[in-house]
């Protein structure tokens, strides 16, 4: 049958998008006009010729006629492209760096890449490989052809002599090549790779290629100061400097091959964007400067584009198969020069219909970009005049404006100022991509400011767009509403239409629309004729509509002839009625369509839902009901909600069974209900059933059908019988409840069974206290039993109990919610809307009020009120000299003068902690005061008990308010809180102006007594407001980092989505886990398949539909019921999983070898071989390697590992009795429990019936529900970033900031790491224990034992007048810090002598007086002035307390030898003051090495006598206490440290042997040999209290104030540490059976190792992700993301499912690492368009057309983009229609 031929709308669906080049000619083919014309419009305002808006291209207005290519109009022409030819090449400014990278790795003599070729033929290979996604055998490649060989030297001259012996001859590189070519061939043949076949990209190929080439491109990159291995030259330096290419070459090196390339100007410095490279050698110190200073005064030349082009051109030429692997792109384009692509000779031109001219009260102003080309046009016409000028060598034969144009350009010869015109041609061509941000270019548009940003072309108007049929109001509550209805405005219903084709069916209902037209509704507005033409309905003409709507079914004539030719061309075939397209009438909106509602921000799922409408004749809002606030988080003051009408059927079905409300009944967060009613219907629900609520007939049956809405959904209503008969029949208020269930359950459904609880507790009822049983009886068991606080449903009817919101609000387990999980969410729905309209009828009838009685409080208890109150006067000053630490008896002789001066240090200190310990003191005792006068007043104090009391019977239903409102409203408001602390100081010293300054009452730091049922005063008002504000700033600024949080969750995971396969995958095929949520489970529909659920589920089970249990094959029933006899022969041997340790056979056989090998003797370490492993771990994996395969076998058998679980290879969804494990053991355990009233094999089939309906479907979304359900919750957390862990030192990263930290940035540097390892040890020894390894694991800094340091300053004027400083260091007795420091003083002395003079002071010094020479001359004297009065006065103080000590604090200076070379070697030090302070870090390292020599030799050489130097390192001590067989041992009461006066005594007896003389002068000589600064040191050889240190620094040196720099140099003098921990924290047991735990600050796992015999090493925990991947592999990592994102949410009480978190956990290391999710994380992506559309489009543009990528359009991003539909949920299938 032929189509009738007529004009038809294509809609094309592409495939792929391919990202490449258009070459010149392709711009030359698709242009219709050449461009050269810099004049736009002439003086009548019409397009010149060959303008930019000229007429070829497309009509630019209305004024400008018809197209001059199309002749078609404004609104019909398409638009057409223009070029621009330029005279001389010019770089495509998007290529510019990647130009300058190649040129880098590039010869420019040899033409070839710097690199031998054995890694090039390498490289090309592994690339290849990766085309067809053979990861593995890519990594095994080089080791596969270079067995012997390992990869490239990074050390210089190793990689230049490797690059010698690397180069390869050319029949060498051929062989080469062959053996590769048949290894690649080979691999993929194992791999079954068919000739052609390209399997498709993943994500993790992706990342491996880019790993391998950035690789390749930093080997080269890296060492760019290498020569050429063939010609000896090369780059000496190659930048891109202002859009020009500058370079300079290597000695030797023939600059003519480069290119003709000009000198540039010397006085400009080429370094803004990179730093020279180093000179080439390390020859002689003098040849090192020499070619220094040569090197600077190098020549700068710069390479024009001609120039670049061709060696990009030769170098395609010689090395095309790796230049074509690098930048796939190139392979695809089809010209003789593919490298040509990387420049411009024509550019295009858009039409001008994308560049519209912009009319401004009736003057023309030009388009941003249209300013660009006219500046492009402009300079290559004065390019050409130039290059004419040049060429002839004159300017004579040019016009005289052309002449007057050159004479203008800057230079002076005509090369020069050609060279200037293609320059700023060169930078406006530039401007096409990125006009910058300079203020000239404001009114121009680049290529980036139209693609990037949310403004921009991909988010706004592709992602993003606008649409019709669509309505916005605000929103009014109707609890007359069913919950899943919208109410919508009949103004609306009028402009919102449904295109619906006539039918015989329906066209009746349509002629009737027609006829009332688009002003009366039902109505329709147009009607669409079967050849598209729309026929607009006239709303003043009822005789045209009239006749249009008989005609709706009769075929229009254009369709009647086209027919007819058919039929009569062609014989026998179908009736003429199937070639008619039936006409659409677009009717009205009516009540019954369903319409899509969205409140933003669109948050998660349930923030768009599909709604039922009702047309409401009159109103201007759209009405909603009370039960959708939570849904949208909205309420009814204002907010604004959207309305969409869908326009096909397909829509309309998804909304009707998808998106409708009762399918979202369940959030996806975590399963929890979202519906629920609010506030009065509460209120209404508990009075209506409670006990002692009976109603007559005529309201039992009026609230009956106001609740049912006078609807019959079963048929005739169902009233249960009265409970009371007689004297008059009476029903209960239960009842009435109970008849609307029975009538709401589905028809042949068995009604409900219910045993829960409600949410008013047992003890809010009881008035009285309870009495004994009068006639004797048993206690009852459980508490709740035969009050209101139970609640039975028996089928259907509700026995006992109040229902309140745990029932019917948005709880978890409630009746609603049993509703849903048994009949589904469609009659869960229907129960909250007859429940809403039931409690709003009964509120009408009975009323409901709050007043001033429900908040009194009885006299008696107001009294004790007051009395309480009173003390808060008085405590005051006790608080406050407790928190500062001033005795209670010192106030009493002294006053409170000494407890303000206090406050005032305090106050004014840098410490944190103090300040929060005194908040902590106050908070202490007002938290008593206010508990005592919440217990005075609520309950029992107030004027009338629940349930009388309106206000109480409000806040335990939950309808509205809590505890602490009631508390703020009769009782007081208590501790006003900001940021967790009490209202801080002003710098007076003063809480508010109205108060003193630190005054200590409890009143001035923010404690309210007051509270608002009398009022508060005016102070109280203002803290109130304080803490009110914080709330308002702390939500605004947490919005936008929570939205951009949840952005970027979305954007990486919005193709993850579970396959047919039941396997969740990216939507590039990557799997991410073989069972989601690692069950399979949907997490809405699992909700009752727990230890709760079971029960409720049993005792439904006529309710369950049971699946059908046969199989499909009989034999995989027998594989299953092996599988499982397996695994549970297993547990019955071994126990549980989690219990077993690792087993293997290998480590059977170790611990086998290793009690024949004899053990080391106490107190020794092992030996260790040439690897760092012991000896005996050597041997014993030498022993194990030298047994035969049968023999590991034998051993491997005894120790295998546990068997899979079940569901590995069998699916649950095929074979019953396929468990999750979890499942099945909950199944056991309610089988073990009393009174059981189902059989193992029933509840194995109900079980199994409800998990496999629970089971998440295919096409499910997965990826972006978790990414919503981590970031709506987000944005109910504040931006307290910090909380205190258990104790005040250590504080924990929360919150945003931390969610940013693990997921957004996957930081390797976290703000708070911390190790938590519990010790094997429990009880009072382990305490000891731990306190021990804390003291190891603590940090220590010179300034932690550094007593006072004594500064003095003299000039000495013999000789050379130098300036001596004096310094005199006393370090505290070992006495006062052996508790919280492990160290001695002997380790502090020598730590000052090896590490702080050196390292730390001298190179201080050096610096500060650096950085003072730098200041301006005046601010110089000044410093220096003040400086020197401030020495001067306090030498002068020093000196006068030192006559008043009478201590001589003069020393003798030591001669130094050499005094004149002191001058030299100090201006030395002074002007290579740069090169001093690199070489720090070494000198650092090289004295803590030498220190450790020391000791060795020290040890081996020390006498008897002397104990002042043993091996203190960290390193050495961590080993002694793994030595140690008790853990650690106990230090002696009667230890050797000694208090001051004892120090004193001993030193006045002290004498030195003549041994201890020699060390004593060589440790003094060391120390003054090392720098000619220091003439003399003295120290305190016995006790190492103090030293003393005189420096000689020359006058040249500015003066330095040495007073207060030494504080900030002690601190960072490390004495002790363990690598990377700063201190540690001992958390003691809450109970016996509790573990001790150390908590550290900072993070080193290994170091742990050394204390593994205290510690329990297996259950170490640690927050640091990065750490844990390096140290136990990515499957832990991937737990310890799920944990901390946990513990985030944990803290603010949000919960989110599991199955969320070990999805977005398992795709951040997918790859077998720990990707983030920010643009590094999105590089690998394989979909450049989803790439695009998250951030930095341009260069994720750029990346793509690099490398030719091509888009499958899988993503929704992608798909999205070019107007497709997703391929998730509905999209994730297709449909066959069976035609014959």
């Amino acid at each position: 049958m032929a189509v009738p031929a007529r004009q038809t709308s294509f809609h094309y669906y592409p495939e792929s998008v391919t990202f490449g080049f258009h070459t010149s000619d392709d711009i030359k083919k698709i242009s219709v006009v050449e461009v050269s014309n810099p004049e736009t419009f002439n003086a009548l305002g019409y397009p010149t010729t060959g303008g930019l808006y000229d007429v070829l291209m497309g009509p630019s207005s209305d004024k400008s006629g018809n197209c001059g290519t199309c002749h078609q109009d404004k609104k019909f022409c398409p638009g057409h492209y223009g070029h621009i030819v330029l005279p001389l090449p010019c770089f495509h400014p998007m290529f510019l760096r990647t130009i300058v990278s190649i040129m880098k790795l590039s010869c420019p003599v040899c033409k070839l890449f710097v690199i031998p070729q054995k890694k090039k033929l390498i490289l090309v290979a592994q690339l290849e490989l990766l085309l067809y996604g053979l990861i593995t055998e890519a990594l095994d490649l080089w080791q596969i052809v270079n067995p012997h060989d390992e990869e490239m030297a990074d050390d210089d001259d190793e990689a230049e002599e490797e690059g010698k012996k690397a180069y390869l001859s050319e029949e060498a590189e051929e062989e080469l090549r062959i053996h590769i070519n048949e290894v690649v061939e080979k691999m993929k043949k194992d791999a079954g790779i068919a000739p052609g076949a390209r399997p498709a990209l993943t994500r993790n190929v992706e990342n491996l290629r880019q790993s391998f080439i950035k690789n390749f491109l930093d080997s080269i990159a890296g060492k760019g100061k290498r020569q050429c291995v063939r010609c000896k030259g090369g780059w000496q330096k190659i930048i891109l400097y202002k859009s020009r290419i500058v370079f300079s070459l290597k000695p030797g090196t023939i600059s003519a091959v480069v290119g003709g390339n000009m000198i540039m100007r010397t006085d400009i410095d080429y370094q803004e964007n990179e730093e020279p490279e180093d000179e080439e050698d390390n020859g002689e110190e003098t040849d090192g400067k020499k070619k220094k200073k040569a090197k600077k005064s190098a020549a700068m030349m710069y390479i024009t584009a001609s120039d670049a082009r061709e060696h990009l051109r030769e170098l395609w030429r010689t090395e095309k198969e790796l230049f074509g692997r690098l930048y796939p792109v190139l392979m695809s384009t089809n010209i003789t020069h593919p490298t040509d692509v990387f420049f411009l000779e024509i550019i295009p031109v858009i039409p001008p219909r994308y560049r519209p001219v912009n009319l401004i009260g009736g003057q023309m102003s030009e388009n941003g970009q249209t300013i660009i080309l006219r500046k492009i046009v402009t300079g290559t016409y004065v390019l050409k005049t130039a290059l004419h000028a040049h060429k002839n060598d004159s300017m004579d034969s040019l016009p005289v404006d052309s002449q007057r144009l050159l004479n203008s350009m800057p230079g002076t010869t005509l090369l020069e100022k050609l060279q200037s015109a293609w320059q700023l041609l060169q930078e406006d061509i530039n401007m096409i991509v990125d006009v910058g941000s300079s203020k000239d270019t404001q009114q121009m548009t680049g290529f980036r400011q139209i693609m990037e940003k949310k403004q921009g072309l991909l988010r706004m108007h592709m992602m993003g767009k606008r649409v019709n049929y669509a309505a916005r109001s605000v929103i009014t509550p109707d609890p007359n509403l069913d919950v899943e209805e919208v109410g919508v405005p009949d103004c609306f219903a009028k402009k919102l239409t449904y295109p619906t084709p006539v039918t015989s069916w329906n066209v009746f209902e349509m002629r009737d629309a027609v006829r009332n037209g688009p002003n009366i509704w039902p109505g329709a507005t147009a009607i669409e004729d079967s050849n598209g033409k729309m026929i607009l309905l006239n709303p003043k003409d009822a005789s045209q509509r009239a006749a249009v709507a008989k005609t709706l079914l009769t075929p229009s004539e254009t369709m009647i002839n086209v027919s007819s030719k058919s039929v009569s061309r062609k014989k026998g075939s179908a009736d003429v009625r199937s070639l008619f397209k039936p006409k659409i009438v677009h009717r009205h909106l009516k009540t019954g369509d369903i319409m899509l509602l969205n409140r933003q921000p669109t948050l998660h799922k349930p923030s768009m839902m599909a709604h039922r409408v009702r047309v409401l004749m009159g109103e201007k809002t759209l009405r909603l009901h009370y039960a959708n606030c939570k849904a949208y988080n909205a309420d009814f003051d204002g907010d604004e909600m959207n309305a969409h009408f869908p326009q096909n059927e397909v829509a309309r079905s998804e909304g009707y069974n998808i998106v409708a409300v009762p399918h979202q009944y369940l959030v996806p967060k975590d399963g929890t209900p979202l519906s629920g009613l609010i506030q009065d219907h509460m209120i209404s629900g508990v009075k209506l059933t409670m006990r002692g609520q009976f109603f007559n007939r005529a309201d039992y049956q009026q609230l009956v059908f106001a609740g049912l809405g006078g609807r019959e959904y079963h048929g005739a209503t169902k009233l249960l019988p009265p409970t009371i008969l007689k004297p008059v029949a009476l029903w209960s208020g239960k009842q009435i409840l109970s008849t609307l269930i029975v009538n709401l359950t589905p028809k042949g459904k068995p009604l409900i069974n219910m045993n829960s609880t409600a949410k008013i507790s047992v003890k809010d009822w009881q008035t009285v206290p309870p009495r004994a049983w009068k006639a004797g009886g048993t206690p009852l068991e459980n508490a709740n039993s035969m009050t209101e606080s139970e609640v039975v449903i028996q089928h259907g009817e509700l026995l006992v109990g109040v229902l309140d919101k745990m029932h019917y609000g948005a709880t978890s387990y409630g009746l609603v919610h049993a509703f849903s999980e048994l009949y589904g969410g469609k009659y869960s729905c229907r129960l909250l809307s007859c429940f809403s309209r039931l409690f709003t009828t009964y509120l009408q009838l009975k009323g409901f009020t709050l007043g001033v009685e429900d908040i009194l409080v009885t006299p008696k208890a107001d009294k004790k009120r007051k009395k309480i109150l009173k003390r808060l006067k008085t405590i005051g000053d006790g608080v406050a000299a407790k928190a500062v630490g001033v005795d209670p008896e010192f106030i009493k002789k002294h006053g409170m003068q000494e407890v303000y001066n206090k406050m005032e240090e305090i106050h004014f200190s840098e410490s944190a902690l103090k300040k929060m310990a005194l908040d902590r003191e106050y908070k202490s005792e007002t938290d008593k005061i206010n508990n005592e006068v919440n217990r005075t007043c609520i309950p029992g104090g107030l004027h009338r008990l629940f349930p009388d009391n309106n206000l109480s019977l409000m806040i335990q239903s939950g309808a509205k308010g809590s505890s602490v409102n009631a508390m703020q409203i009769s009782c007081l408001l208590g501790q006003i809180e900001l940021e967790g602390k009490r209202p801080p100081l002003m710098i007076s010293g003063r809480s508010l102006p109205s108060f003193v300054a630190y005054d200590t009452s409890p009143r001035a730091g923010g404690f309210i007594a007051g509270r608002f049922m009398t009022g508060i005063r005016p102070q109280e008002f203002f803290f109130h407001c304080m803490a009110g504000r914080e709330g308002l700033i702390d939500t605004a600024v947490k919005t936008s980092r929570s939205g951009y949080l949840q952005r970027c969750l979305v954007k990486h995971l919005e193709g993850v989505s579970v396959a047919y396969d039941h396997t969740v995958r990216d939507s590039d095929g990557l799997v991410l886990q073989f069972l989601y949520g690692e069950d399979g489970l949907d997490i809405g529909k699992s909700q009752y398949l727990n230890e709760k659920g079971i029960p409720f589920l049993v005792a439904n089970r006529e309710c369950v539909t049971l699946a059908d249990t046969r199989m499909s094959y009989e034999s995989d029933q027998v594989e299953v019921d092996k599988a499982k006899k397996l695994v549970k022969r297993w547990l019955k041997k071994h126990g549980s999983f989690k219990k077993q340790q690792r087993k293997s056979g290998f480590l059977k056989f170790s611990s086998e070898y290793q009690a024949t090998v004899p053990d080391t003797e106490a107190g020794q370490i092992a030996p260790k071989g040439p690897r760092g492993r012991s000896l005996v771990t050597d041997e014993i994996e030498n022993a194990w390697r030298a047994l035969s395969s049968e023999e590991r076998a034998s051993y491997s058998k005894k120790q295998g590992p546990p068997p899979d679980p079940v569901n590995a290879h069998f699916s649950f969804a095929q074979h019953i009795d396929v468990f999750d494990e979890q499942l099945n053991s909950m199944m056991l355990r309610y089988m073990d429990r009393p009174n059981v009233t189902i059989g193992r094999k029933e509840l194995t089939r109900l079980v199994y019936s409800k998990a496999v309906a629970a089971s998440c479907e295919p096409g499910e979304p997965v990826g972006v529900l978790a990414a919503q359900s981590i970031g709506e919750p987000s944005t109910q957390m504040t931006l307290n970033t910090f909380h205190f862990a258990g104790r005040g030192e250590m504080n924990v990263t929360l919150g945003i900031p931390r969610l940013r930290e693990i997921l957004i940035v996957a930081a390797a540097n976290i703000q708070t790491p911390s190790m938590d390892i519990p010790l094997l040890e429990k009880g009072p020894k382990a305490l000891r224990k731990a306190e021990k390894i804390k003291l190891k694991l603590t940090r220590v800094t010179l300034a932690d034992v550094l007593e006072k340091v004594e500064v003095t300053e003299r000039l000495s004027v013999t000789g050379n007048r130098t300036r001596h400083y004096g310094l005199t260091f006393r370090f505290l007795p070992h006495a006062s810090y052996k508790d919280r420091f492990c160290v001695k003083p002997k380790q502090v002395l020598h730590a000052f002598e090896t590490r702080f003079v050196h390292t730390v002071l001298l190179p201080g010094i050096k610096r500060e007086a650096a950085a003072q020479s730098m200041q301006s001359l005046f601010v110089c004297k000044t410093a220096a002035a003040s400086r020197n009065t401030a020495a001067n006065n306090e030498d002068e103080e020093r000196e006068k307390e030192d006559k008043l000590d009478g201590e001589d604090t003069a020393k003798v200076p030591v001669p130094r030898k050499g005094g004149e070379d002191e001058d030299e070697e100090s201006n030395d030090g002074e002007d290579n003051e740069d090169d001093f302070n690199a070489a720090n870090q070494r000198a650092k390292h090289a004295d803590e090495h030498e220190y450790e020599d020391e000791d060795e030799d020290d040890e081996k050489k020390k006498p008897v006598e002397d104990e002042g130097f043993e091996d203190d390192t960290e390193e050495t001590e961590l080993k002694k206490d793994a030595e140690e067989e008790e853990g650690i041992n106990e230090e002696k009461p009667n230890d050797k440290t000694l208090n001051g006066e004892q120090e004193e005594a001993e030193m006045a007896h002290y004498e030195m042997t003549p041994a201890m003389e020699l060390i004593y002068e060589t440790r003094q000589n060391n120390l003054l040999d090392k720098d000619p600064w220091i003439i003399d040191y003295t120290f305190d050889a016995q006790n190492s209290l103090y030293c003393e240190l005189t420096l000689s620094v020359p006058l040249m040196i500015q003066k330095v104030d040495l007073s207060s720099s030494l504080k900030k140099w002690a601190e960072s003098t490390v004495v002790h540490h363990v690598p990377k921990i700063k201190r540690a924290f001992v958390v003691p047991p809450k109970s016996e059976d509790d573990d001790v735990v150390i908590k550290t600050d900072g993070v080193n796992i290994k170091a742990m190792f050394e204390f593994a015999h205290i510690l329990d090493m297996n259950r170490l925990y640690c927050n640091d992700i990065h750490e844990v991947v390096k140290q136990y592999g990515v499957e832990a990592g991937s737990r310890v993301i799920v944990k901390e994102v946990n513990n985030v949410f944990k803290v603010y009480g949000i919960t989110v499912d599991p199955r969320h978190l070990t999805l977005v956990a398992s795709f951040m290391t997918s790859g077998g690492g720990y990707r983030p999710f920010s643009r590094h994380g999105m590089s690998d992506c394989t979909s450049p368009f989803q790439q695009m559309t998250y951030e930095t489009a341009t260069e994720f543009l750029k990346n793509a057309t690099l490398q030719g990528k091509t888009d499958f359009l899988k993503t929704p991003s992608s798909r999205l983009v070019m107007g497709l539909p997703g391929l998730e949920g509905t999209g994730s299938f297709g449909l066959l229609q069976k035609l014959f």
